[in-house]
């Protein structure tokens, strides 16, 4: 299975994400709204039940997350367009104990650094590079924000050229 640890949305969060996508076109591909999360560690190919005994260790509380930035990460294959959470302190810990708790039960994940964000549209690279840079300029409304509660195990399948998410747990946070 394909996992990754993350939350999902609330569809207040989504429907104004939605306002920030820029159109579909044949070269851009928007992430519905059930499908924006934000992700805490990618893990990739594992057993989820090792996984997610594993996560079980993870305690923390409720979490109030700011979306303040939009942004681009550029590839080979495009660009992925980006909203980013503003930097918070009891979220980065969050994300330690969650790679902490999987690194104690010798899962490997993702070593990246960790830049908090929730895509919104992945622009392959014969897109216009207006695109991008249209997307660059918009603001962020400074009441784009939601709590935290709860994380899961995501397990990740690609049918018909689009990715599916099946909840494989659910972590509720105090």
């Amino acid at each position: 299975m394909r996992l990754f640890v993350a939350t999902d949305l609330p569809q207040a969060t989504t429907a104004v994400l939605q306002t920030l996508q820029p159109e579909a076109g044949k070269y851009i591909r928007l992430v519905k709204p059930e499908r924006m999360h934000l992700t805490l560690n990618f893990v990739g190919d594992a057993d989820a039940e090792r996984v997610a005994d594993a996560l079980q260790a993870v305690k923390s509380s409720s979490i109030r997350l700011s979306l303040d930035r939009v942004g681009v990460f550029e590839s080979s294959a495009g660009q992925v367009l980006w909203v980013g959470v503003r930097e918070n302190s009891r979220l980065e810990d969050l994300q330690k104990k969650i790679t902490d708790s999987l690194r104690r039960a010798h899962i490997p994940s993702d070593t990246r650094p960790f830049l908090p964000h929730i895509t919104l549209a992945r622009c392959r690279v014969q897109a216009d590079p207006a695109v991008a840079s249209y997307f660059l300029k918009q603001a962020v409304s400074a009441n784009l924000h939601f709590t935290l509660n709860q994380f899961h195990l995501f397990n990740s399948a690609v049918k018909s050229a689009q990715p599916t998410y099946e909840v494989c747990a659910t972590f509720p946070l105090a």
